[in-house]
Protein backbone atom coordinates (compact mmCIF):
# COMPACT_ATOMS: atom_id res chain seq x y z
CA UNK A 1 0.00 0.00 0.00
CA UNK A 2 1.39 3.33 -1.07
CA UNK A 3 0.63 5.91 1.14
CA UNK A 4 -0.10 9.32 -1.06
CA UNK A 5 0.30 12.88 0.07
CA UNK A 6 -3.01 15.20 0.10
CA UNK A 7 -2.83 17.71 -2.44
CA UNK A 8 -6.64 19.25 -2.07
CA UNK A 9 -5.74 22.42 -0.36
CA UNK A 10 -3.72 24.19 -1.99
CA UNK A 11 -5.02 24.08 -5.51
CA UNK A 12 -7.26 27.12 -4.33
CA UNK A 13 -4.90 29.48 -2.04
CA UNK A 14 -3.33 32.33 -2.95
CA UNK A 15 0.54 31.74 -1.96
CA UNK A 16 0.91 34.20 1.07
CA UNK A 17 -2.41 35.29 1.19
CA UNK A 18 -3.96 32.88 3.21
CA UNK A 19 -6.99 34.03 0.47
CA UNK A 20 -9.12 30.54 -1.24
CA UNK A 21 -9.86 31.44 -4.97
CA UNK A 22 -11.27 28.63 -7.33
CA UNK A 23 -8.97 27.63 -9.85
CA UNK A 24 -9.54 30.01 -13.16
CA UNK A 25 -11.02 28.26 -15.85
CA UNK A 26 -9.99 31.63 -18.29
CA UNK A 27 -12.02 34.45 -16.36
CA UNK A 28 -13.82 34.55 -12.99
CA UNK A 29 -16.18 32.02 -12.55
CA UNK A 30 -20.05 33.40 -11.38
CA UNK A 31 -22.54 31.97 -9.12
CA UNK A 32 -25.89 31.13 -10.22
CA UNK A 33 -29.40 32.67 -9.30
CA UNK A 34 -31.41 30.87 -6.77
CA UNK A 35 -33.31 28.89 -8.60
CA UNK A 36 -31.18 28.31 -11.57
CA UNK A 37 -29.98 24.33 -12.41
CA UNK A 38 -27.62 23.85 -14.82
CA UNK A 39 -26.87 20.28 -17.44
CA UNK A 40 -23.56 19.27 -16.47
CA UNK A 41 -22.42 18.05 -20.15
CA UNK A 42 -23.45 19.06 -23.52
CA UNK A 43 -26.67 17.36 -24.92
CA UNK A 44 -23.94 15.68 -27.54
CA UNK A 45 -22.14 14.63 -25.05
CA UNK A 46 -25.00 12.22 -23.80
CA UNK A 47 -27.88 12.26 -26.29
CA UNK A 48 -30.79 14.16 -26.81
CA UNK A 49 -32.78 11.82 -25.81
CA UNK A 50 -31.73 11.25 -22.26
CA UNK A 51 -33.76 12.36 -19.05
CA UNK A 52 -31.51 15.31 -17.08
CA UNK A 53 -31.28 13.83 -13.49
CA UNK A 54 -31.32 16.54 -10.85
CA UNK A 55 -27.94 15.53 -8.60
CA UNK A 56 -27.82 17.57 -5.44
CA UNK A 57 -24.25 18.07 -3.81
CA UNK A 58 -24.46 15.55 -1.78
CA UNK A 59 -25.17 12.57 -4.21
CA UNK A 60 -23.06 13.84 -6.75
CA UNK A 61 -20.15 13.26 -3.57
CA UNK A 62 -22.14 9.83 -2.91
CA UNK A 63 -21.54 8.92 -6.41
CA UNK A 64 -17.46 10.19 -7.14
CA UNK A 65 -17.05 7.80 -4.14
CA UNK A 66 -18.55 4.91 -6.05
CA UNK A 67 -16.79 5.61 -9.13
CA UNK A 68 -14.00 7.78 -9.51
CA UNK A 69 -10.96 5.73 -9.70
CA UNK A 70 -9.09 7.47 -6.87
CA UNK A 71 -11.50 5.57 -4.24
CA UNK A 72 -11.46 2.56 -6.33
CA UNK A 73 -7.62 2.26 -6.40
CA UNK A 74 -7.75 3.14 -2.43
CA UNK A 75 -10.29 0.29 -1.88
CA UNK A 76 -8.03 -2.06 -3.95
CA UNK A 77 -4.76 -0.83 -1.91
CA UNK A 78 -6.42 -1.88 1.12
CA UNK A 79 -7.64 -5.22 0.52
CA UNK A 80 -3.95 -6.10 -0.82
CA UNK A 81 -2.96 -4.79 2.73
CA UNK A 82 -5.37 -7.02 4.23
CA UNK A 83 -4.19 -9.65 2.36
CA UNK A 84 -0.53 -9.02 3.27
CA UNK A 85 -1.86 -9.77 6.80
CA UNK A 86 -3.70 -12.94 6.05
CA UNK A 87 -0.29 -13.94 4.56
CA UNK A 88 2.03 -12.87 7.50
CA UNK A 89 0.27 -14.74 9.88
CA UNK A 90 0.17 -18.10 7.75
CA UNK A 91 3.82 -18.18 8.49
CA UNK A 92 2.59 -19.20 11.74
CA UNK A 93 1.17 -22.31 11.12
CA UNK A 94 2.17 -25.72 10.07
CA UNK A 95 2.71 -27.02 6.28
CA UNK A 96 1.19 -29.55 5.01
CA UNK A 97 1.53 -31.43 1.95
CA UNK A 98 1.28 -34.79 -0.19
CA UNK A 99 3.26 -35.97 -3.33
CA UNK A 100 3.20 -38.83 -5.58
CA UNK A 101 6.68 -39.71 -7.27
CA UNK A 102 7.17 -42.79 -9.81
CA UNK A 103 10.64 -44.03 -10.95
CA UNK A 104 11.49 -46.74 -12.94
CA UNK A 105 15.76 -47.33 -12.72
CA UNK A 106 18.42 -50.06 -12.96
CA UNK A 107 20.33 -47.93 -11.23
CA UNK A 108 21.47 -50.58 -8.67
CA UNK A 109 21.46 -48.21 -5.45
CA UNK A 110 17.79 -47.25 -6.28
CA UNK A 111 16.76 -50.73 -6.57
CA UNK A 112 18.45 -51.80 -3.70
CA UNK A 113 16.90 -49.04 -1.43
CA UNK A 114 13.20 -49.46 -3.72
CA UNK A 115 12.72 -53.32 -2.78
CA UNK A 116 13.70 -52.45 0.90
CA UNK A 117 11.29 -49.53 1.60
CA UNK A 118 8.67 -51.91 -0.38
CA UNK A 119 9.31 -54.78 2.21
CA UNK A 120 9.79 -56.86 -0.77
CA UNK A 121 13.63 -57.99 -0.41
CA UNK A 122 14.87 -61.51 0.36
CA UNK A 123 18.19 -63.18 0.50
CA UNK A 124 18.25 -64.11 -3.42
CA UNK A 125 18.92 -59.84 -3.54
CA UNK A 126 22.47 -59.74 -1.56
CA UNK A 127 23.39 -62.03 -4.69
CA UNK A 128 26.61 -60.55 -6.13
CA UNK A 129 25.21 -60.47 -10.20
CA UNK A 130 22.04 -59.35 -8.48
CA UNK A 131 23.65 -56.74 -6.48
CA UNK A 132 25.39 -55.24 -9.45
CA UNK A 133 22.92 -55.75 -12.65
CA UNK A 134 19.68 -55.36 -10.71
CA UNK A 135 16.53 -55.99 -13.28
CA UNK A 136 14.41 -52.61 -13.98
CA UNK A 137 13.00 -51.89 -10.67
CA UNK A 138 9.62 -49.42 -10.52
CA UNK A 139 8.61 -47.63 -7.20
CA UNK A 140 5.24 -45.17 -6.44
CA UNK A 141 6.16 -43.27 -3.90
CA UNK A 142 3.01 -41.78 -2.00
CA UNK A 143 4.18 -39.19 0.60
CA UNK A 144 2.08 -37.00 3.19
CA UNK A 145 4.25 -34.27 5.01
CA UNK A 146 3.95 -31.59 7.26
CA UNK A 147 6.32 -29.60 8.77
CA UNK A 148 6.52 -26.69 11.45
CA UNK A 149 8.48 -23.81 12.54
CA UNK A 150 8.45 -23.07 16.11
CA UNK A 151 10.92 -20.56 16.56
CA UNK A 152 12.49 -17.90 14.03
CA UNK A 153 13.48 -15.40 16.53
CA UNK A 154 10.50 -13.15 16.36
CA UNK A 155 10.76 -12.96 12.48
CA UNK A 156 7.53 -13.80 11.47
CA UNK A 157 5.49 -12.15 14.77
CA UNK A 158 6.80 -8.43 13.90
CA UNK A 159 6.34 -9.19 9.63
CA UNK A 160 3.07 -10.24 11.49
CA UNK A 161 2.69 -7.09 13.63
CA UNK A 162 3.76 -5.08 10.41
CA UNK A 163 1.47 -6.25 8.29
CA UNK A 164 -1.48 -4.99 10.60
CA UNK A 165 -0.05 -1.52 10.86
CA UNK A 166 0.29 -1.21 7.23
CA UNK A 167 -3.30 -2.47 6.59
CA UNK A 168 -4.69 0.01 9.14
CA UNK A 169 -2.62 2.57 7.59
CA UNK A 170 -4.42 1.32 4.11
CA UNK A 171 -8.38 2.11 6.10
CA UNK A 172 -6.91 5.75 7.14
CA UNK A 173 -5.79 6.09 3.88
CA UNK A 174 -9.06 5.36 2.08
CA UNK A 175 -10.45 7.48 4.67
CA UNK A 176 -8.13 10.33 3.47
CA UNK A 177 -8.72 9.18 -0.07
CA UNK A 178 -12.62 9.63 0.29
CA UNK A 179 -11.96 13.18 2.02
CA UNK A 180 -10.37 14.38 -0.42
CA UNK A 181 -12.98 12.96 -3.32
CA UNK A 182 -15.71 15.20 -1.10
CA UNK A 183 -13.40 18.28 -1.40
CA UNK A 184 -12.87 18.08 -5.49
CA UNK A 185 -16.90 17.33 -5.77
CA UNK A 186 -17.63 20.32 -3.86
CA UNK A 187 -15.14 22.60 -5.32
CA UNK A 188 -15.93 21.42 -9.00
CA UNK A 189 -19.90 21.62 -8.33
CA UNK A 190 -19.51 25.33 -7.74
CA UNK A 191 -17.05 25.84 -10.17
CA UNK A 192 -19.84 24.28 -12.73
CA UNK A 193 -22.40 26.33 -10.86
CA UNK A 194 -20.26 29.27 -11.31
CA UNK A 195 -19.20 28.54 -14.91
CA UNK A 196 -23.07 28.47 -16.10
CA UNK A 197 -24.05 31.69 -14.41
CA UNK A 198 -21.14 32.98 -16.20
CA UNK A 199 -22.72 32.15 -19.23
CA UNK A 200 -26.26 33.77 -17.55
CA UNK A 201 -24.43 37.18 -16.88
CA UNK A 202 -22.85 37.54 -20.40
CA UNK A 203 -26.20 36.84 -21.94
CA UNK A 204 -27.98 39.25 -20.11
CA UNK A 205 -25.23 41.81 -20.78
CA UNK A 206 -25.32 41.30 -24.43
CA UNK A 207 -29.15 41.78 -24.12
CA UNK A 208 -28.67 45.06 -22.27
CA UNK A 209 -25.90 46.19 -24.64
CA UNK A 210 -28.77 45.56 -27.83
CA UNK A 211 -31.11 47.31 -25.96
CA UNK A 212 -29.42 50.35 -25.30
CA UNK A 213 -28.14 50.52 -28.61
CA UNK A 214 -31.56 50.80 -30.47
CA UNK A 215 -32.36 53.43 -27.68
CA UNK A 216 -29.02 55.04 -28.43
CA UNK A 217 -29.63 55.29 -32.20
CA UNK A 218 -33.25 56.62 -31.50
CA UNK A 219 -31.76 59.29 -29.85
CA UNK A 220 -29.32 59.92 -32.43
CA UNK A 221 -31.78 59.91 -35.31
CA UNK A 222 -33.89 62.57 -33.03
CA UNK A 223 -30.53 64.62 -32.54
CA UNK A 224 -30.67 64.01 -28.95
CA UNK A 225 -27.23 62.08 -28.91
CA UNK A 226 -24.10 62.41 -31.01
CA UNK A 227 -23.51 59.21 -33.64
CA UNK A 228 -20.37 58.73 -31.76
CA UNK A 229 -22.56 57.41 -28.70
CA UNK A 230 -24.09 55.16 -31.22
CA UNK A 231 -20.67 53.42 -32.17
CA UNK A 232 -19.46 53.06 -28.50
CA UNK A 233 -22.78 51.23 -28.20
CA UNK A 234 -21.82 48.96 -30.87
CA UNK A 235 -18.36 48.77 -29.57
CA UNK A 236 -20.04 47.16 -26.07
CA UNK A 237 -22.28 44.70 -28.01
CA UNK A 238 -18.78 43.45 -29.59
CA UNK A 239 -17.44 43.26 -26.23
CA UNK A 240 -20.16 41.54 -24.52
CA UNK A 241 -20.51 38.58 -27.48
CA UNK A 242 -16.72 37.84 -26.90
CA UNK A 243 -17.21 37.10 -23.40
CA UNK A 244 -20.41 35.25 -23.79
CA UNK A 245 -18.34 33.34 -26.23
CA UNK A 246 -15.94 32.60 -23.72
CA UNK A 247 -17.93 32.32 -21.19
CA UNK A 248 -20.14 29.29 -23.37
CA UNK A 249 -16.22 27.23 -23.69
CA UNK A 250 -15.22 28.07 -19.63
CA UNK A 251 -18.69 26.17 -19.02
CA UNK A 252 -17.92 23.50 -21.36
CA UNK A 253 -14.73 23.06 -19.45
CA UNK A 254 -16.71 22.99 -15.81
CA UNK A 255 -18.62 20.78 -16.78
CA UNK A 256 -16.16 18.16 -18.29
CA UNK A 257 -13.87 18.30 -14.68
CA UNK A 258 -16.84 17.48 -12.68
CA UNK A 259 -17.96 15.01 -14.73
CA UNK A 260 -14.58 13.59 -14.45
CA UNK A 261 -14.46 13.91 -10.71
CA UNK A 262 -17.94 11.88 -10.54
CA UNK A 263 -16.45 9.14 -12.97
CA UNK A 264 -17.87 9.91 -16.14
CA UNK A 265 -21.72 9.52 -15.57
CA UNK A 266 -23.77 8.19 -18.54
CA UNK A 267 -26.45 10.62 -18.11
CA UNK A 268 -26.93 14.08 -18.45
CA UNK A 269 -27.85 15.51 -14.88
CA UNK A 270 -28.70 19.16 -13.40
CA UNK A 271 -26.84 20.44 -10.21
CA UNK A 272 -28.92 22.03 -7.80
CA UNK A 273 -28.15 25.81 -7.02
CA UNK A 274 -27.29 25.97 -3.11
CA UNK A 275 -29.01 28.61 -0.41
CA UNK A 276 -27.82 30.31 2.67
CA UNK A 277 -23.99 30.63 4.35
CA UNK A 278 -21.94 28.61 5.97
CA UNK A 279 -21.92 27.82 9.88
CA UNK A 280 -19.45 30.12 11.47
CA UNK A 281 -16.22 29.21 12.87
CA UNK A 282 -16.00 29.17 16.58
CA UNK A 283 -12.72 27.53 17.33
CA UNK A 284 -9.43 29.15 17.44
CA UNK A 285 -6.68 28.53 14.81
CA UNK A 286 -4.54 26.48 17.38
CA UNK A 287 -7.41 24.19 18.23
CA UNK A 288 -8.08 23.79 14.82
CA UNK A 289 -4.27 22.58 14.48
CA UNK A 290 -4.62 20.29 17.26
CA UNK A 291 -7.75 18.78 15.97
CA UNK A 292 -6.11 18.65 12.33
CA UNK A 293 -3.30 16.57 14.31
CA UNK A 294 -5.17 14.28 16.41
CA UNK A 295 -8.05 13.63 13.12
CA UNK A 296 -6.60 13.52 10.03
CA UNK A 297 -6.80 10.49 8.77
CA UNK A 298 -3.95 10.79 6.45
CA UNK A 299 -1.66 11.52 9.47
CA UNK A 300 -2.87 8.59 11.09
CA UNK A 301 -2.27 6.50 8.42
CA UNK A 302 1.57 8.18 8.61
CA UNK A 303 1.74 7.29 12.03
CA UNK A 304 1.04 3.64 11.05
CA UNK A 305 4.00 3.76 8.35
CA UNK A 306 6.29 4.30 11.10
CA UNK A 307 5.32 1.21 13.39
CA UNK A 308 4.98 -0.90 10.35
CA UNK A 309 8.46 0.37 9.29
CA UNK A 310 9.89 -0.47 12.79
CA UNK A 311 7.98 -3.77 13.29
CA UNK A 312 9.50 -4.53 9.48
CA UNK A 313 13.03 -3.60 10.90
CA UNK A 314 12.78 -5.85 13.88
CA UNK A 315 12.00 -8.67 11.83
CA UNK A 316 15.14 -8.20 9.78
CA UNK A 317 17.27 -8.31 12.79
CA UNK A 318 15.37 -11.63 13.93
CA UNK A 319 16.65 -13.13 10.50
CA UNK A 320 20.51 -13.28 12.92
CA UNK A 321 18.73 -15.71 15.15
CA UNK A 322 18.73 -19.58 15.52
CA UNK A 323 15.44 -21.19 13.91
CA UNK A 324 13.92 -24.71 15.22
CA UNK A 325 11.44 -26.50 13.72
CA UNK A 326 9.74 -29.91 13.24
CA UNK A 327 8.71 -32.10 10.57
CA UNK A 328 7.29 -35.27 10.06
CA UNK A 329 5.98 -37.41 7.24
CA UNK A 330 4.41 -40.91 6.11
CA UNK A 331 5.37 -42.50 3.03
CA UNK A 332 4.24 -45.38 1.02
CA UNK A 333 6.40 -47.32 -1.78
CA UNK A 334 4.83 -49.78 -3.84
CA UNK A 335 5.99 -51.55 -7.22
CA UNK A 336 2.76 -50.73 -8.50
CA UNK A 337 0.23 -48.51 -8.73
CA UNK A 338 -2.22 -50.25 -6.70
CA UNK A 339 0.01 -51.44 -4.07
CA UNK A 340 1.91 -53.94 -3.50
CA UNK A 341 5.02 -52.66 -0.70
CA UNK A 342 5.08 -51.42 2.67
CA UNK A 343 4.62 -48.12 4.61
CA UNK A 344 7.30 -46.03 6.71
CA UNK A 345 7.00 -42.97 8.75
CA UNK A 346 9.73 -39.75 9.77
CA UNK A 347 9.42 -37.34 12.68
CA UNK A 348 12.58 -35.32 13.62
CA UNK A 349 13.27 -32.01 14.77
CA UNK A 350 16.04 -29.07 12.95
CA UNK A 351 17.64 -26.03 14.51
CA UNK A 352 19.85 -23.91 12.26
CA UNK A 353 22.07 -20.98 12.77
CA UNK A 354 22.76 -19.31 9.53
CA UNK A 355 26.82 -18.57 9.82
CA UNK A 356 27.71 -16.38 6.81
CA UNK A 357 25.06 -15.24 3.87
CA UNK A 358 27.54 -12.84 2.22
CA UNK A 359 25.76 -9.83 3.69
CA UNK A 360 22.45 -10.46 2.56
CA UNK A 361 20.93 -9.64 6.31
CA UNK A 362 23.06 -6.91 7.04
CA UNK A 363 21.85 -5.27 3.56
CA UNK A 364 18.04 -5.88 4.33
CA UNK A 365 18.49 -4.43 8.29
CA UNK A 366 19.78 -1.31 6.01
CA UNK A 367 17.45 -1.32 4.01
CA UNK A 368 14.48 -1.58 6.83
CA UNK A 369 16.33 1.16 8.73
CA UNK A 370 16.13 3.47 5.78
CA UNK A 371 12.13 2.42 5.49
CA UNK A 372 11.71 3.63 8.97
CA UNK A 373 13.33 7.21 8.49
CA UNK A 374 11.79 7.95 5.33
CA UNK A 375 8.84 7.28 7.02
CA UNK A 376 9.70 9.16 9.86
CA UNK A 377 10.35 12.03 7.34
CA UNK A 378 6.97 11.65 5.62
CA UNK A 379 4.98 12.07 8.42
CA UNK A 380 7.00 15.25 9.56
CA UNK A 381 6.56 16.54 6.38
CA UNK A 382 2.72 15.50 6.55
CA UNK A 383 2.45 17.06 9.92
CA UNK A 384 3.55 20.34 8.64
CA UNK A 385 1.93 20.65 5.25
CA UNK A 386 -1.47 19.91 7.46
CA UNK A 387 -0.53 22.97 10.13
CA UNK A 388 -0.54 25.01 6.79
CA UNK A 389 -3.49 23.95 5.11
CA UNK A 390 -5.28 24.45 8.18
CA UNK A 391 -3.73 27.87 8.92
CA UNK A 392 -4.58 29.13 4.48
CA UNK A 393 -7.76 27.56 5.28
CA UNK A 394 -8.75 29.88 8.16
CA UNK A 395 -7.31 32.75 6.82
CA UNK A 396 -9.39 32.51 3.67
CA UNK A 397 -12.59 31.75 4.91
CA UNK A 398 -12.17 34.77 6.83
CA UNK A 399 -11.26 36.67 4.11
CA UNK A 400 -14.25 35.33 2.31
CA UNK A 401 -16.76 35.70 5.10
CA UNK A 402 -15.43 39.92 5.29
CA UNK A 403 -15.92 40.42 1.63
CA UNK A 404 -19.38 38.55 1.81
CA UNK A 405 -20.15 40.68 4.84
CA UNK A 406 -19.66 43.92 3.07
CA UNK A 407 -21.28 43.36 0.12
CA UNK A 408 -25.05 44.54 1.07
CA UNK A 409 -23.87 48.14 1.16
CA UNK A 410 -22.19 48.09 -1.32
CA UNK A 411 -24.95 46.77 -3.57
CA UNK A 412 -27.44 49.51 -2.13
CA UNK A 413 -24.96 52.13 -3.27
CA UNK A 414 -24.53 50.46 -6.93
CA UNK A 415 -28.04 50.21 -6.73
CA UNK A 416 -29.14 54.24 -5.95
CA UNK A 417 -25.93 55.30 -8.47
CA UNK A 418 -27.45 53.13 -11.50
CA UNK A 419 -31.05 54.82 -11.00
CA UNK A 420 -29.99 58.53 -10.55
CA UNK A 421 -27.80 57.67 -14.06
CA UNK A 422 -30.78 55.96 -15.57
CA UNK A 423 -32.60 59.17 -14.79
CA UNK A 424 -29.89 61.50 -15.87
CA UNK A 425 -29.54 60.04 -19.22
CA UNK A 426 -33.89 60.38 -19.71
CA UNK A 427 -33.62 63.30 -19.23
CA UNK A 428 -30.77 63.78 -21.35
CA UNK A 429 -27.62 64.86 -18.77
CA UNK A 430 -25.85 62.27 -19.03
CA UNK A 431 -24.59 59.71 -22.32
CA UNK A 432 -25.20 56.26 -22.74
CA UNK A 433 -21.40 54.98 -21.84
CA UNK A 434 -21.82 56.27 -18.45
CA UNK A 435 -25.70 54.57 -17.97
CA UNK A 436 -23.79 51.03 -19.22
CA UNK A 437 -20.55 51.38 -17.36
CA UNK A 438 -23.23 52.12 -13.97
CA UNK A 439 -24.74 48.96 -15.12
CA UNK A 440 -21.85 47.02 -15.58
CA UNK A 441 -20.73 48.36 -12.14
CA UNK A 442 -23.60 46.82 -10.55
CA UNK A 443 -23.56 43.59 -12.01
CA UNK A 444 -19.86 43.53 -10.97
CA UNK A 445 -20.26 43.86 -7.55
CA UNK A 446 -23.31 41.30 -7.59
CA UNK A 447 -20.87 38.66 -8.88
CA UNK A 448 -18.38 39.52 -6.76
CA UNK A 449 -20.65 39.33 -4.02
CA UNK A 450 -22.10 35.55 -5.08
CA UNK A 451 -18.20 34.95 -5.73
CA UNK A 452 -17.50 35.68 -2.32
CA UNK A 453 -20.37 33.36 -0.98
CA UNK A 454 -18.66 30.61 -2.98
CA UNK A 455 -14.95 31.44 -1.59
CA UNK A 456 -16.63 31.35 1.86
CA UNK A 457 -18.73 27.52 1.19
CA UNK A 458 -15.07 26.26 -0.55
CA UNK A 459 -13.26 27.73 2.53
CA UNK A 460 -15.50 25.90 4.62
CA UNK A 461 -15.27 22.88 3.06
CA UNK A 462 -11.33 22.99 2.91
CA UNK A 463 -11.08 23.59 7.03
CA UNK A 464 -13.13 20.41 7.28
CA UNK A 465 -10.67 18.75 5.25
CA UNK A 466 -7.59 20.39 6.96
CA UNK A 467 -8.99 19.64 10.38
CA UNK A 468 -9.85 15.76 9.22
CA UNK A 469 -13.28 16.26 10.35
CA UNK A 470 -15.26 13.04 8.98
CA UNK A 471 -18.19 13.64 6.40
CA UNK A 472 -16.51 16.80 4.41
CA UNK A 473 -19.49 16.27 2.63
CA UNK A 474 -21.48 17.43 5.48
CA UNK A 475 -20.46 21.12 4.94
CA UNK A 476 -22.55 21.83 1.89
CA UNK A 477 -24.72 24.86 1.41
CA UNK A 478 -28.39 24.39 0.37
CA UNK A 479 -29.12 27.68 -1.88
CA UNK A 480 -27.66 31.35 -2.99
CA UNK A 481 -28.49 34.57 -3.15
CA UNK A 482 -30.93 36.03 -5.72
CA UNK A 483 -29.28 38.61 -8.47
CA UNK A 484 -30.65 41.58 -9.74
CA UNK A 485 -31.30 42.84 -13.25
CA UNK A 486 -29.99 45.77 -14.64
CA UNK A 487 -32.24 48.27 -13.22
CA UNK A 488 -31.94 47.21 -9.83
CA UNK A 489 -34.96 44.82 -9.46
CA UNK A 490 -34.92 41.08 -8.78
CA UNK A 491 -35.88 39.01 -11.55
Amino acid sequence: MRFRKRSGLSDDMKAGSGEARPRPISRVPRMVPGALSLALLTSSAWGQSAAPQVLSLQEAIAMAKAANPEAAMANSEQREAKAGVQSARAALLPKLGASETFVDSTDPVFAFGARLRQGRFTSTDFSPDRLNYPPATSDFTSTLGATWMLFDSGRTIHQVRAARENSVAAEQQVKATQQDLAYKTIRSYYRALLADQEKVTTAAAVARARSFMKETQDRVQAGLALPAESMQADVEISQREQEAAEAESNAQLAYADLAGVLGEPSHPLTLESPVGTPAPVTSSLDELRGLAFKSRPDLAAARGKIVAAGEALRASHGAYGPQFSTFANVQADNPHLTGGGNTNWTVGAKAELQLFDGGERKAQVSKASAEREIAEASYSQAETQAGLQVKQAFYALQNAQRQYGTSDEMLAKARETLRTSTDRYTAGLVTVTEVLGEQEQLRSIELNRVESLYRWWTAAAQLRLATGEDGVSQAVPNATPQLTDQTGKRP
